[in-house]
């Protein structure tokens, strides 16, 4: 039986026509490419069984929501952020931000990419109205 390979960012990249480093900068959540893109190659990492991201078999992924008004502080919330995204890297998981808009948060609407990737938990960063706080705090994460 022939073993299955192993995919790689590279592999990603190609499926989607984009670089390497498009990839690179998706996966781990680092500025240079779009909300739209980011999503895109986490979908198709999680379609081609991309190992980087598990981790030890279990999943690793935290969502980090912030009001869309926010998302470009380029101060105190994006600090606030990175330290997030440090603490978890170092205990293995991968910090994952996105923003929902005002019609979301209204709406009880959840990002997309919610229901593109497993998630252990979601991380608020910002205030949002109440009725979206209850509605994160009933979703399921087993």
């Amino acid at each position: 039986m022939r073993r299955k390979s192993k995919c790689s960012m590279q592999d990603i990249a190609e499926r989607l026509g984009i670089s390497r480093n498009a990839v690179s900068l998706a996966l781990n959540n680092k500025p240079g490419v779009s909300e739209k893109l980011r999503e895109k190659v986490i979908k198709t990492a999680r379609e081609m069984n991309y190992s980087g991201l598990k981790y030890n078999g279990k999943n690793n992924n935290i969502l980090v929501l912030v009001p869309e008004y926010i998302r470009n502080d380029t101060y105190f919330y994006n600090d606030i952020y990175w330290s997030i995204e440090n603490e978890a890297n170092l205990r293995g998981y991968n910090a994952i931000l996105t923003s929902v808009s005002e019609e979301m948060e209204s709406e009880l609407k959840l990002p997309g990419i919610y229901f593109d990737m497993n998630f252990s938990g979601i991380m608020i960063i910002g205030v949002f109205k109440k009725n979206f706080v209850k509605k994160l705090i009933t979703l399921d994460f087993l």
